[in-house]
């Protein structure tokens, strides 16, 4: 979902109530949540912009993943030393219940959540995924096209981008409900005939392979590829 994001109406709202976003209550915060979310369910309700699809999730055209909601589906996603609950809590598009919470197991090494689809040579992609922590701050986008891996790792608690690796652009955005909508663009290798989509979690911005802890993770919504170019 691509509407106005919710750091901009968020300052908007504050300047017409002449309080900075820098002072805001928990109370006045909260209020501005549930305003946001009631007037993006009545955009969601009116309009005809998420697809639904034969799996019953709403997603966005063009998405070629399949259950990008619901990590819980394992014939589609694969879970690396990692434990997923799918509609753990609710989402930053219509506040449903259905992100999916990933945790991290005991195990060393990365702790992820991965999908692999069809993917073209010489083509530029956009790529994205609603995080918001559990536990953890960290968390890394990365795509592989069978020779090169484009990531970004994200602070989903601070709202700041760290490293970069191939990437064209790398972008983050507030969103209700504690997430953020974290965006990187590619253009895939010539040799590439596959893409596979992971989201890992970091201990701190650079470690993906570590001793986890049962106890921490985040959550995740909406994981986004979409082909930009050689498309009509």
């Amino acid at each position: 979902m691509r509407t106005t994001p919710y750091s901009k109406a968020l300052a908007q709202i504050c300047g017409l109530i002449g309080v900075p976003t820098s002072r805001l209550s928990t109370e006045l915060a909260d209020s501005i949540n549930v305003l946001f979310n009631a007037n993006v369910r009545q955009i969601w309700g009116a309009g005809n912009w998420p697809d639904l699809s034969i799996w019953g999730e709403a997603r966005f055209a063009g998405n070629v993943l399949t259950y990008p909601n619901d990590l819980a589906q394992s014939s589609y996603w694969t879970a690396t030393n990692a434990s997923i609950t799918a509609n753990s809590i609710p989402n930053p598009a219509d506040n449903r219940t259905t992100a999916s919470k990933l945790l991290e197991t005991a195990a060393t090494g990365e702790h992820k959540a991965s999908q692999t689809v069809t993917g073209f040579p010489s083509t530029q992609y956009q790529v994205s995924v609603y995080a918001r922590p559990n536990g953890r701050d960290y968390i890394r986008l990365a795509v592989n096209d069978g020779t090169t891996t484009f990531s970004t790792f994200f602070n989903v608690q601070a709202g700041t981008i760290g490293t970069q690796a191939n990437v064209t652009s790398a972008n983050i955005q507030q969103c209700p409900n504690g997430f953020f909508l974290c965006t990187i663009t590619f253009t895939t290798g010539t040799a590439c005939t596959s893409l596979d989509y992971s989201v890992g979690i970091s201990t701190d911005g650079s470690t993906v392979s570590y001793a986890g802890d049962v106890t921490k993770g985040v959550s995740l919504w909406g994981n986004l590829i979409v082909q930009q170019t050689n498309v009509s």
